[in-house]
């Protein structure tokens, strides 16, 4: 089972790897807009961490889920174990799930730790090994590794919540707008018209075949919907160097 388990999180954490990333450029910037106390361009950063995270680990997330069938076939196929993979399915699902609100979120945990109220954003992470403690101590029991899947996404959830109200209430600042919704509308039209595919015999290339799908829906309507100014700018560069405007 923690073999299992340690699989399942090793696949949900790419969901954070752009985050990270995003995170490592952003916290700088951030100090310095609190040195010279720029709430406005605080408030810009946050919300741009927070739709490019979400457009990137959302894509990711589907990726994942929409393949995770054939993903599981594979590690049957090729495993010398008798684990039963079965149980992997909804621990990537809780988890990814978790690290996709995480993500989506925006650097909430760095605005707060950069700023003068550094020490609550210490006493929510001392908090959050509490919390996940506590929620693994009443899941697992009942429901095993999806369990430990759902007492993490719960934590997450709540420090991320906890995170967000602080930042609303002190600063009136939140990460969240239109664009969020359409992006969630938008990463279901894809996963439901991928979902439509015919399984086509190997799971191998039902991966390449859906990966593909998914990116040509997702992408295109991203750029079309200018859900992200960075994305659309990054989108015009490579389109024009190919010899068209994607972003036009």
């Amino acid at each position: 089972a923690i073999a299992i388990y340690s699989l399942a999180v090793f696949m949900s954490s790419v969901i954070e790897i752009p985050a990270r990333a995003l995170g490592n450029i952003a916290f700088p910037l951030v100090g310095k807009a609190w040195a010279n106390n720029n709430l406005e361009e605080i408030r810009t950063l946050y919300k741009k961490s927070a739709i490019n995270q979400l457009v990137v680990g959302g894509l990711i997330f589907i990726g994942i889920w929409v393949n995770i069938d054939q993903i599981i076939s594979i590690l049957i196929e090729i495993s010398q174990e008798s684990f039963d993979y079965s149980t992997i399915k909804y621990v990537v699902f809780f988890l990814g799930l978790a690290k996709l609100f995480h993500v989506a979120s925006g650097i909430n945990g760095g605005i707060i730790m950069t700023s003068k109220y550094y020490l609550f954003g210490t006493y929510i992470t001392i908090s959050l090994i509490f919390i996940t403690l506590f929620t693994n101590w009443i899941f697992i029991p009942i429901y095993g590794i999806v369990g430990a899947a759902l007492a993490t996404a719960i934590s997450l959830l709540l420090f991320n919540l906890v995170s967000f109200l602080f930042l609303l209430v002190k600063f009136k600042m939140q990460p969240f707008t239109i664009k969020t919704f359409l992006t969630v509308i938008i990463g279901f039209s894809a996963f439901f018209l991928t979902g439509l595919l015919p399984e086509i015999g190997s799971p191998i290339l039902n991966i390449l075949l859906q990966s593909i799908v998914v990116l040509c829906i997702y992408i295109p309507l991203i750029v079309v919907f200018k859900i992200s100014e960075d994305i659309n700018a990054l989108a015009h560069k490579v389109s024009t160097k190919i010899g068209f405007s994607l972003t036009k």
